[in-house]
Formats: structure tokens, C-alpha cells, sequence
């Protein structure tokens, strides 16, 4: 971040520092741990080196896309295995939900949410970076399945960072979202739920931006819907009680909200 105009200005200094970085994954093993240092550091250095970083988005952002799809798949294993040990196990299976998809502590390994949550943000980091994508940084079919797939995990956390890496697809490549945009629109909208404030939040700014970069035509037949989630979060109509009290202290999600409606 402190060498920021160096990478903007200088190009020496960005390939010089990105080409060491993916030799150096290339290296890796598929799982290695050292992997969530260097996916944070080059997201730092995208959002640094702006525009001139499309070069190496091209080569990173597919693979980003890999990562992501192998490690939700590695989590719907864990998932079902967790299940089938339900009936006998119940007390060592919440353990086990706790180490694997939370904290990913016990295997000290690029695996578990951890994993999805570092490459979603690096994939929404890229899209930030370059403002304005007219190129496609990867086969469109994939990019969509691989957002889908995060927006509709059972894991909140993944699900909040999908939801802003929706967001920022939308405002730098919103001709790629309104090819998509009936399937994309309507797990936004499931996502509009209070009972996870962080994922409401970012699904409301997400569709907010899509209002204003498809307009009307694309937002008219989900704003029913739309309309539905947001205006009883907007009005507190919770049933009282601790979830009143938690949705009033949620100040950001009421600010998404509203400007989501306007």
C-alpha cells in the first residue's frame, strides 16, 4: 500500500513484484498455507496499482476463480460427512463444524471458508482496482457459476463477501451482470435477510448499484420482491426483543437499505 504510486507510476517496480509473486505460487502446493499471505499482498498491490495491474488480473483472476470452486467444493464434502455422523455424533460434529468451516486453526492449510473468503476478496480487490472492466477477465460462464455458487453457500461469511464482490462487479462490468442479471437479481434478494446484517448489507448496495447501472427495464421485475425484504428491515418490524435490539445497533444496514430504495 505505502509503495502505491510506485506501482502506478513505475512498472518496473509492479512486474517486478507480481512476477515474483506468481513464480512463487506457482511453486505451491494446491493447499499451502502461504497462500493466504501472498493472495492478501497482491490484493494490495491491485488496489495500488489501479489500471495497470489488468495485465496480471488476466493471469490471477481464473486462477482465483479455481481456487474458489475447489475449496466450496471441499466444504460441501466436509459438509456431508458432518451430516451422516448427525445421528451419533452430535456433540463431536458441532467441534469439528467449528475448527473446519470457522477458523480453519486445525489444518493450517489454504482450505475451509478462510480460503473462499481470501480469494473472494481478492477477486472483488481486482474488479475494485480496475474500475471499469470491458474485457473479460475470465470465461463469462465461469464467472457467473463461481458468484452464484458463493452467494448461495449455507456459510454466512462466505456469502457477505460474495455479496460485495457482486457489488463490485456490478459497478465495473455491468454489461457482464445484465447478461445474467434474471439469476443474479433473484439471490440477491434471498440474501436480503436481516438475520445476517453484513450479507443484507452488501446485498442491498449490490442492488442498488445494479438500479442504477441496468435501470429500470432490468430492476422491474424484482423490485416487488425487493421491496418485500427491505421496507419491514427499514421499519424494524422484528417481533421485539434481542433481535429488535441487535437490528437497531445494525446502523449500516439501515443506511444500505435506504439508499438501496432511494
Amino acid at each position: 500500500r505505502t509503495a502505491g504510486p510506485k506501482f502506478r507510476e513505475q512498472h518496473k517496480f509492479l512486474e517486478g513484484a507480481v512476477s515474483s509473486m506468481l513464480q512463487h505460487w506457482s511453486k505451491m502446493e494446491t493447499g499451502s498455507y502461504g497462500l493466504f499471505p501472498l493472495l492478501e499482498s497482491l490484493s494490495a498491490i491491485a488496489l495500488s496499482a489501479e489500471q495497470k495491474f489488468l495485465p496480471y488480473a488476466k493471469v490471477i483472476f481464473p486462477q482465483c476463480l479455481k481456487l474458489i470452486m475447489m475449496n466450496l467444493k471441499t466444504l460441501q464434502e466436509l459438509r456431508w460427512r458432518q451430516k451422516q455422523a448427525e445421528a451419533k455424533q452430535q456433540q463431536k460434529r458441532q467441534q469439528q463444524r467449528d475448527s473446519e468451516l470457522h477458523s480453519d486453526s486445525r489444518f493450517q492449510r489454504f482450505e475451509g471458508t478462510d480460503s473462499v473468503v481470501c480469494c473472494i476478496e481478492l477477486a472483488g480487490c481486482i474488479y475494485r482496482a480496475l474500475g471499469k472492466v470491458e474485457t473479460h477477465l475470465a470465461e463469462p460462464k465461469a464467472v457467473f457459476e463461481t458468484l452464484i455458487a458463493c452467494c448461495s453457500d449455507p456459510n454466512p461469511f462466505i456469502r457477505q463477501s460474495a455479496m460485495a464482490w457482486m457489488g463490485d462487479v456490478v459497478c465495473a462490468s455491468p454489461g457482464f451482470i445484465g447478461g445474467y442479471f434474471r439469476d443474479i437479481a433473484r439471490v440477491i434478494v434471498l440474501n436480503l435477510d436481516s438475520a445476517h446484517p453484513f450479507v443484507c448489507s452488501n446485498a442491498a448496495w449490490a442492488l442498488g448499484e445494479a438500479a442504477i447501472r441496468l435501470g429500470p427495464r432490468c430492476m422491474a421485475p424484482f423490485t416487488d420482491a425487493a421491496m418485500r425484504k427491505m421496507i419491514p428491515i427499514l421499519n424494524n418490524s422484528s417481533d421485539g426483543g434481542e433481535k429488535q435490539s441487535q437490528l437497531q445497533r445494525d446502523s449500516g444496514l439501515f443506511h444500505s437499505i435506504a439508499l438501496t430504495i432511494s
